[in-house]
């Protein structure tokens, strides 16, 4: 136990000297003379009173409430100073509490925002990211210039008008924008991963994995259909051209193929790692199997807030 002397004046004519008992760990401080009002002087670690305020060690022993009960997560309470006294640990416990209670106000107010103030809120970010990539994109051409490790050791990292991979970034980044906020806005009403495949990519997956599992025939992709080329394309023009009809198989003869080919379909058994679709159902798989491979196509269309770049390898 160590003992902390501390000389304060009481009034104009008047000083008086007010020996503390600083005790570290659980056991607190306490007052052994304090029969007038106190001031604490610079740097230490008694607490500073009003003028008006009359206080005695059985007051400051004694709080109004049990300090250690506050609701405050563990690893505030692990945070506190092993020296700080009881009124100074109530302060800065009751000064945690006031920034989570902030937090959570401003969550909640988030969250009872009209469904078209958040609309708003989400189209003017997507404007100013757009705004933002297209600044960027701009200034990358053949002819923009390069920087170097060396300027940007001399500028500290900092290049104005952003860094090579920064502008090649931003042209990635405005042409994938759109279809990353719609993946955003889709998977909005969803909480579980399962929740974020559209209905049409689900309905193929179970209608596969029903025919796999049965030993059917897995018919033929229907995407085709509604991406079946016309008359406006030019491969198709150069085909008629050449006396080939629709319907009628490719070559001289017509034997060819008729049905379109399928660009999703990978490559056989030992070509690299990701010729084989990650979420493709075979006849041995169990219901816990088609669950991994069905989540496992519902993170491709997971949402994207930040415009992260998606690669074509899951």
């Amino acid at each position: 136990m160590a003992l902390v002397t501390a000389t304060v004046k009481a009034g104009p004519h008047a000083e008086q000297t007010a020996a503390a008992a600083a005790v570290t760990g659980q056991t607190g401080h306490a007052m052994q003379h304090a029969s007038s009002p106190l001031s604490a002087p610079a740097g230490s670690i008694m607490p500073v009173l009003p003028p008006h305020h009359s206080t005695t060690a059985k007051h400051l022993l004694a709080p109004t409430h049990n300090v250690e009960s506050a609701a405050l997560p563990r690893d505030h309470a692990a945070a506190l100073p092993e020296n700080m006294d009881a009124a100074a640990s109530k302060q800065y416990k009751m000064q945690k509490e006031m920034q989570m209670l902030e937090a959570r106000i401003r969550d909640s107010a988030q969250a009872q925002m009209s469904k078209e103030a958040k609309d708003l809120a989400d189209a003017q970010l997507h404007e100013e990211r757009l705004k933002a990539y297209t600044t960027l994109a701009e200034k990358d051409s053949e002819d923009a210039p390069k920087d170097t490790v060396e300027e940007a050791e001399y500028f500290g990292g900092v290049i104005e008008g952003g860094t090579w991979e920064h502008r090649k970034r931003a042209k990635e980044m405005l042409a994938t924008a759109d279809s990353a906020l719609n993946l955003t806005l889709s998977g909005k009403a969803g909480h579980h991963i399962s929740d974020f495949i559209p209905k049409d990519e689900l309905d193929t997956f179970l209608n596969k994995a029903e025919a796999v599992t049965t030993g059917e025939e897995v018919k033929a992709e229907q995407d085709f259909k509604k991406n079946m080329l016309d008359a406006s394309n030019i491969g198709f023009q150069m085909l008629q051209k050449a006396g080939w009809k629709e319907g009628e198989g490719l070559g001289a003869s017509a034997a060819g193929i008729v049905a379109p080919v399928d660009m999703n379909k990978k490559a056989g058994e030992g070509h690299g790692l990701g010729v084989k679709d990650t979420h493709a159902v075979e006849q041995d798989d169990d219901v816990f199997d088609q669950y991994r491979k069905r989540m496992m196509l519902a993170y491709r269309f997971r949402p994207n807030p930040l415009n992260n770049p998606r690669r074509s390898y899951y």
